[in-house]
């Protein structure tokens, strides 16, 4: 798939990991890179910007990532929104709980560029089989 009209939105606090995010996005050619420290600083993002994939941390302060995916699913703007949440959580539970609540993947930390990459296009490929939105578009 082509990326290059898609933009992405990484969200974490951590400067650094948002950093190696974005590098992994731009390599795999996204056309544009938002980054977010937290929850409210992503929904900022969100309401006004056209973002085609939200890239999130889970623990974050201020909003979690997984209080920014509840965000995103209940609103009619931007639940059609592929979020895949990264985090060193490796509780099966909570796992399980973020994709109920609507993640379109879930990858732990360490994770490699290639292994990033491969998540994007499975769930992009996913979304795009189901005939659902990608995402929203104003």
């Amino acid at each position: 798939m082509n990326y290059a009209n898609l933009s992405a939105l990484v969200v974490d606090d951590i400067p650094c990991m948002r950093s190696i995010v974005r590098r992994f996005l731009r390599q795999h050619g996204f056309g544009h890179v938002y980054e977010a420290v937290d929850g409210h600083d992503a929904e900022r993002t969100l309401n006004t910007s056209v973002i085609d994939l939200i890239v999130c941390d889970w623990h974050m302060p201020n909003e979690t990532g997984f209080e920014l995916l509840c965000a995103v699913r209940a609103n009619p703007r931007w639940v059609h929104t592929p979020f895949l949440m990264i985090s060193g959580e490796t509780c099966k539970e909570n796992i399980v709980e973020v994709l109920h609540a609507g993640a379109d993947g879930y990858i732990v930390k360490p994770f490699s560029g290639v292994f990033l990459e491969q998540r994007i296009d499975e769930i992009f490929e996913k979304r795009n089989s189901r005939g659902k939105p990608v995402a929203y578009s104003a």
